[in-house]
């Protein structure tokens, strides 16, 4: 291909580099000028253009573009596009992404001018939305470099898959102490929901129990023999060693532990068994909260049919630190915060104001005025009252 300034009288077919304002309208890069655009040119008193005008052998962004996508689509992508020299591969089921970086690497390192960008190892796509771009950055390339870059996406398995979500069955346990609020339940329960539900499950059966090893070995072995494929087990008490309660059920229940412990945070005391064919995850209590946990990367592989080992929980540690995420709505600091808040009762006071004169009330004094045979005073502090401020405050 070649580019450069180029005399008017020679523009004819070439692809105009650099966007022209004229008096008719607009030229837009990337257009093939034809002898109207050049005639206006022409008019408006411009002798030369900035143009590319490719080669025997070239192809044009557009087609190059296109041309590599399809040689990297596969069953659940698709290539589509072929415009201002991008294409994309379009998920055509939700799933997980499967990237090959280093054929990824190889494929960027053709040529400056071809690039192919890809969601990051594992994460999760939605039907429908782009798990890669190729993106030609020249009007043209060589056929020469488009053929090596196919060659390449052909190689061995393609570099960018999609693995679909599954339908595994899900079971849920909860462990009950005294005094754990019932609030925190349901939260855990609708958290955990919400989580399913975005790959399109839901909790087959959920569970609650004492916190106890027998108890909580009972209800595995319950959810196992029902025909779950996971069993997720939120105790109300943090899993700190192999002995605990939750691992301790899983041996009692015939199981066996795998790994204990994530190098992702929030997710750190992650606990990863199995009983047989049925998978068990001891999660922590931060995964009440609906926030980006390690708990999630861990589930959505496990439901796109991805194998998990101890290994690759092991290297989760790069990227995961997720407490200042941008996708994470409020800061880790504020989150704990709001964790706490949720352990010990509400973190906000009332006050009631009860010193006024009443001098717009005439002679009567409005706290005392009856309203249904009660003071007004005293409906304003049952209201208080009721709606679980601490302390209540009265002036």
């Amino acid at each position: 291909m070649k580019f450069g300034d180029v005399a008017l009288k020679d523009a004819e077919n070439t692809i105009l580099a650099h966007s022209m304002r004229l008096a008719d309208g607009l030229l837009p890069k990337g257009r093939v000028l034809d002898k109207d655009d050049i005639a206006q040119l022409a008019v408006a008193g411009i002798s030369s253009v900035v143009a590319a005008r490719l080669e025997d052998g070239d192809l044009n962004e557009n087609e190059a573009a296109l041309t590599i996508a399809k040689a990297l689509q596969n069953k659940n992508l698709v290539a589509s596009g072929g415009n201002t020299g991008r294409a994309n591969l379009r998920a055509e089921t939700a799933g997980v992404a499967l990237i090959d970086a280093e054929t990824v690497h190889r494929l960027n390192a053709v040529d400056e001018a071809v690039t192919v960008s890809t969601l990051r190892p594992y994460d999760t796509v939605s039907k429908g939305h782009v798990a890669a771009t190729v993106k030609i950055i020249t009007f043209g390339v060589s056929g020469d470099t488009v053929r090596r870059c196919v060659a390449i996406a052909k190689e061995n398995d393609p570099p960018v898959r999609v693995s679909p979500f599954g339908t595994p069955k899900i079971g849920f346990i909860q462990t009950l102490v005294p005094g754990l609020k019932k609030s925190l339940v349901s939260k855990a329960s609708s958290a955990t929901a919400a989580r399913l539900s975005a790959m399109g499950l839901d909790i087959a059966d959920e569970r609650h129990c004492e916190h106890k090893e027998a108890a909580v070995a009972e209800n595995l072995s319950a959810l196992a023999a029902a025909g779950c494929d996971i069993v997720l087990v939120l105790g109300a008490s943090a899993i700190v060693d192999r002995r605990d309660t939750v691992p301790a059920a899983v041996v009692a229940a015939g199981g066996e532990i795998d790994h204990l412990g994530l190098p992702v945070d929030p997710g750190n005391l992650l606990l990863f068994a199995k009983m047989g064919d049925t998978r068990v995850l001891g999660i922590p209590s931060s995964a009440r909260s609906p926030r980006l946990h390690g708990f999630d990367w861990v589930l959505q592989r496990l439901v796109a049919g991805v194998d998990v080992t101890p290994e690759d929980l092991t290297r989760m540690g790069v990227g995961g630190m997720l407490k200042e995420m941008p996708g994470r709505p409020v800061s880790r600091d504020q989150e704990e915060l709001d964790d706490l808040t949720d352990e010990v009762g509400p973190a906000i006071g009332g006050i009631l104001l009860a010193a006024g004169q009443s001098r717009r009330m005439g002679s009567a004094n409005k706290m005392l005025v009856d309203v249904d045979g009660v003071p007004m005073v005293v409906h304003a502090a049952r209201a208080m009252l009721n709606s679980n401020v601490s302390p209540v405050i009265v002036v």
